[in-house]
């Protein structure tokens, strides 16, 4: 090999590593991140007034909440505030993950950006009675959440 093909060589090798690194570590800041996620739990609501059970399936990238209302039944629940139980379903997991989203740095958010589109995060919220009949439910795909549409 001549001197020149050394050096040609020698270049190709630092750029290579000059560009392609931070690439690297970014790839493994992300799966160190989605690794994270495949073990978190999200957090459970708080129910005032109405005492509650919850159930947190975590089989990523779909998470099911189940919550059972334990002192009600589906007939106790008013029409009017059924359909207010579904509207306010529809914001709870975006409202929930804005407020948490403060607390992480420009990285990690940026990283759980890229995962929630890469993979197609979503959150299901069921709601049950007393007799575990159904009341109401919603699944949210978390890159649909304005904090995560970018």
């Amino acid at each position: 090999m001549t001197m020149s093909n050394s050096f040609i060589l020698l270049v190709i090798i630092f750029l290579s590593l000059y560009f392609g690194y931070p690439k690297y570590e970014e790839y493994q800041f992300t799966e160190a991140v989605r690794e994270e996620l495949k073990t978190s739990q999200i957090e459970i609501p708080k129910f005032d007034g109405f005492p509650a059970e919850a159930n947190i399936e975590n089989d990523y990238p779909r998470q099911l909440m189940t919550i059972r209302l334990t002192d009600m039944r589906y007939e106790d629940i008013p029409p009017a505030l059924r359909s207010e139980i579904r509207k306010e379903m529809e914001h709870t997991v975006c409202r929930s993950m804005k407020k948490n989203i403060v607390f992480l740095s420009e990285a990690k958010h940026e990283a759980f950006t890229k995962i929630f589109h890469e993979d197609q995060n979503s959150i299901k919220i069921v709601l049950r009675d007393k007799s575990n009949g159904y009341i109401a439910d919603h699944t949210q795909r978390l890159s649909e959440c304005s904090i995560f549409s970018g």
